[in-house]
């Protein structure tokens, strides 16, 4: 059965985590721990015994060299002996009945005459006690220190019952540290868990709280912050969602715009072109206005598929703009020449304001030739007869910007996110397809150039930006 609470899962750990340090403990207790204590204890008889060869030395054993020794002695809690280089004794201090220790075997005594330092247990003369025997090298001298040597095999068998009340201790240990850990972590997982449910719900309204600066206040923030992005995101893609919408409805009004637009026509061509079969027109002049307006309707046919093809083109997404320098006042001048018989139809007015230091710019000429027409056109499509048509060009940084308004209806604020899309016309009767703000919008886009629309008091404001060109 898998264990799935974190809290059990912690407590299992921590329980695992007291067993195996009080095994480990137990296991070198018992079987380094005497070893330890043994080479511990020869190693301070051994200081002591340098210690004694440091102050006597090839001193004679007087009164000041003896009380060198008691001093000694007095720190070691044991007995002295001094030997000769021929193993008699010299002299010996401190315990007394425990002689046996004070005889140093022939082959230890052989091997301290080497130079070496040896060890070795005695017991005492009742056998009830043991002593620990060092026999320590000196230039003129040899020095046995000798010390009751309490053995650890007791307090190691008293130590053995004491770990199940350690271990009791451990388990207790452990559950506590479960209970702590569970508050301070398990808690906020929990409660980033619930977060992370709600999120999955498509609920956004939750947040992390804590005012945590460790990793989970960190997992916690970064939760807030995928929250909001969550929820900015969808909200955007709603929007896409029902522009997406909106573009589909566009296009099927499209399709049934131009099916229209061509039908008509169409139907007027044909309608003209049977009245002159029949040879219905009277006289030369009435046919002459018959082949005038069929050519007008062609024209018009003509006119709206080629922006067609152009937008296709421009939406493509491969098609570069042939970017070279051009005079933009020439090609303002081009344009306005065009408009002039539009112009006096409606009895419009251009105010021009044209104010450039340098006339030069870097672009596509045809093309931006397209964007100043289409917008020109939509102005004076827009503007009622006797109005006027204001143009202002300035120079503004690297650019040259460019501001086309027309005084006439504003456009509704919720036709503003969509003027620029393909096919889209709003809810006014106007004429045209809806291609020519997206044809601008494609090849500004292209120049990389910044655009926008405004409406003002009194109508609407279009305006674009041209790179100027670097001499």
């Amino acid at each position: 059965m898998k264990i799935q609470s974190i809290f059990s899962r912690l407590f299992l750990y921590f329980l695992i985590f007291t067993v195996i340090l009080i095994s480990i403990l137990w296991i070198v207790q018992n079987r380094y721990l005497p070893q330890y204590y043994q080479q511990e204890k020869v190693k301070i008889l051994a200081g002591y015994g340098q210690e004694i060869e440091e102050n006597i030395g090839n001193r004679a054993l007087d009164q000041t060299s003896l009380n060198i020794v008691q001093n000694i002695l007095k720190s070691m809690n044991g007995r002295i002996a001094i030997f000769d280089r021929n193993g008699r004794m010299l002299h010996q201090e401190g315990m007394r009945g425990q002689l046996r220790g004070t005889r140093i075997p022939p082959e230890q005594l052989q091997n301290v005459l080497e130079g070496n330092t040896v060890s070795y247990h005695v017991l005492g003369t009742r056998g009830n006690l043991e002593f620990l025997i060092v026999v320590v090298p000196g230039e003129n001298y040899i020095y046995l220190m000798q010390t009751h040597f309490q053995s650890i095999e007791q307090a190691i068998s008293i130590t053995r019952g004491f770990y199940l009340y350690l271990f009791i201790v451990g388990f207790v240990t452990a559950l506590l540290l479960a209970v702590l850990f569970s508050k301070k972590i398990i808690n906020p997982l929990v409660k980033l868990n619930n977060i992370a449910k709600e999120m999955t719900k498509l609920n956004f309204q939750v947040a992390w709280e804590d005012q945590r600066s460790d990793e989970i206040g960190q997992l916690g923030q970064s939760l807030n912050f995928l929250t909001d992005q969550l929820k900015k995101t969808i909200g955007e893609l709603g929007k896409e969602l029902q522009k997406e919408k909106s573009l589909v409805k566009m296009r099927k009004e499209f399709v049934s715009r131009v099916s229209h637009e061509l039908q008509t026509p169409i139907a007027i061509i044909r309608g003209y072109l049977e009245a002159l079969e029949d040879e219905i027109p009277p006289d030369e002049k009435e046919r002459e206005e018959h082949f005038r307006i069929i050519e007008a309707e062609i024209y018009k046919m003509s006119n709206l598929i080629k922006e067609m093809l152009d937008l296709g083109q421009l939406e493509s997404g491969i098609f570069k703009v042939n970017k070279k320098p051009f005079n933009y006042n020439q090609l303002m001048e081009k344009i306005f020449i065009k408009f002039e018989q539009m112009k006096n139809e409606k009895h419009i007015t251009f105010d021009i304001k044209e104010n450039l230091t340098d006339p030069w710019v870097m672009g596509d000429e045809y093309r931006i030739e397209q964007v100043f027409t289409n917008l020109l056109q939509n102005a004076v499509n827009h503007t009622q007869n006797n109005g006027s048509i204001k143009i202002t060009v300035n120079d503004k940084d690297s650019d040259i910007w460019t501001e086309i308004y027309n005084e006439g209806e504003k456009i509704l604020e919720k036709d503003l996110p969509y003027i620029w899309e393909s096919f889209y016309k709003g809810e006014s009767k106007k004429t045209g397809t809806g291609l020519g703000l997206a044809i601008v919008k494609n090849v500004l886009e292209l120049h990389h150039s910044r655009y926008g629309i405004e409406n003002m008091d009194k109508g609407v404001c279009f305006y674009f930006a041209i790179q100027k060109h670097k001499n």
